[in-house]
């Protein structure tokens, strides 16, 4: 019974995987957030397929099927998590660096089931195998918390809670890795003890899948709700109307505070790119500076003389400049929500108010950065 149940989770990894896949590549999202979610996908299939495909000739060698090297991928794809959601290139040193252990323990995995090595030789791999298992899932585990802890823009925390979803997960296999090492001796005479715990952590696996299947099909359902909005604002014929700061003949603020006020605006927009988040307002922007509404008004009116949304567009517009010239692969529509609008035609509009241009002549006369 357990045993069958064990065969339905790992069908289950291989098919929700294939379906995740699949959307990643119909939603045309060249980000490395999703090329990262690509690969784990593929991952998980070749791990459940190895499985399913080793135990019907290797079922009464347990190590064989139970204990391949593929956990010690699933910490180094969580880590690859968190420079990803900000878009952020992994760099192949760091990915060569992380991956190691596994491919050093696949080499010999393979090597012991080409050769027949003998049963001293299994057994000390396999405990070298279990022992380095705990150490990395846990390690990464604790990693991921912490960098979990950093502020991130609003922008990416659907990415986030993704992430953090995962590293629940993660702990949740670290204890029975854990436990499933510490007490091996009492599992062997224990079979369904054994099927229990396997199902733990492929109904880990399981949840990874759901997690990111959930993800994208939020993804597809913001993209139509956007699609509708834009229909819905083509057929009434609405002309956006940008934030327009009264005109102050006379400021309540002195000459310096104004100069603080413009200056600390500056460095917040600068150093935590706040104008990605798509819902930021003059009312959130006033409260992260913690001063008055009017006061950012008056900022706003009388020392930088914009709007508004023409203030906060123009750093989303030279921020979309950058991923034009650095991500040639990524579409106008992931530029254009990367960059904190609201949808492309939006994007469009201000980027050729700011630039003289559209986005796509913009990417044409300017190529990537060599």
């Amino acid at each position: 019974m357990l045993f069958h149940f064990i065969q339905y989770l790992l069908t289950g990894i291989c098919i929700i995987s294939t379906i995740n896949i699949f959307l990643i590549y119909k939603l045309k999202s060249n980000t490395a957030f999703s090329s990262l979610l690509s690969f784990l996908n593929g991952f998980l299939i070749l791990h459940a397929l190895s499985v399913i495909g080793m135990e019907p000739f290797y079922g009464n060698q347990f190590w064989l099927s139970h204990y391949a090297p593929f956990s010690l991928m699933y910490g180094p794809f969580l880590y690859f998590a968190f420079p990803a959601i900000t878009e952020r290139k992994i760099g192949i040193q760091s990915i060569v660096l992380h991956s190691m252990l596994f491919f050093v323990f696949f080499i010999g995995f393979l090597y012991i089931i080409a050769f027949k090595e003998s049963d001293a030789f299994r057994l000390l791999y396999y405990k070298v195998l279990s022992l380095i298992t705990v150490i990395s899932i846990s390690s990464y585990t604790l990693l991921a918390m912490f960098l979990n802890l950093r502020p991130i823009n609003d922008q990416f925390r659907q990415k986030k809670l993704m992430i953090l979803g995962a590293i629940i997960i993660l702990m949740f296999i670290s204890i029975v890795t854990i436990v499933a090492v510490t007490s091996a001796k009492q599992f062997i005479t224990k079979p369904n003890a054994i099927l229990l715990l396997r199902i733990m952590v492929y109904g880990g696996m399981f949840m990874v899948t759901i997690l990111i299947f959930k993800y994208k099909v939020n993804m597809i359902f913001l993209k139509i709700n956007n699609a509708a909005e834009l229909v819905k604002t083509d057929k009434i014929n609405l002309k956006p109307t940008l934030y327009r700061p009264a005109k102050y003949k006379k400021s309540t603020l002195s000459s310096k505070q104004l100069d603080e006020y413009s200056k600390k605006l500056e460095k917040l927009m600068l150093s935590q790119k706040i104008y990605l988040a798509t819902d930021l307002s003059l009312q959130k922007l006033a409260q992260l500076l913690r001063i008055p509404n009017h006061h950012l008004t008056q900022v706003l009116s009388l020392k930088i003389r914009m709007g508004f949304y023409d203030y906060v567009n123009g750093f989303r517009v030279q921020y979309a400049c950058m991923l034009l010239e650095r991500e040639p692969n990524m579409s106008l529509e992931d530029i254009a929500l990367q960059s904190g609008f609201n949808s492309k035609i939006s994007f469009n509009r201000h980027f050729k108010v700011v630039m003289g241009c559209t986005p796509s002549s913009y990417r044409t006369n300017n190529p990537v950065f060599k």
